[in-house]
């Protein structure tokens, strides 16, 4: 895969994990960001997802959350 393609895969990964979470989220961003910045928006949007999901595993313990975050 060359860096065109591998950017744009992870463009539309952030934009369907953005919309698959929440379509509120994905359509304010959609139409209420500037345009350069959507492509961010979901990125930022698809990363703290990804830590809220890692955080609310019942499993951890209070010190790797801690740690995770961290």
């Amino acid at each position: 895969m060359n860096k065109m393609n591998a950017f744009e895969s992870r463009q539309s990964l952030a934009a369907s994990i953005t919309r698959k979470a929440s379509k509120q989220s994905y359509y304010t961003v959609r139409f209420l960001v500037d345009r350069d910045r959507v492509q961010e928006a979901y990125q930022a949007y698809a990363y703290f997802r990804w830590v809220d999901d890692h955080l609310d595993q019942a499993q951890l313990l209070a010190s790797e959350r801690i740690a995770f975050l961290d």
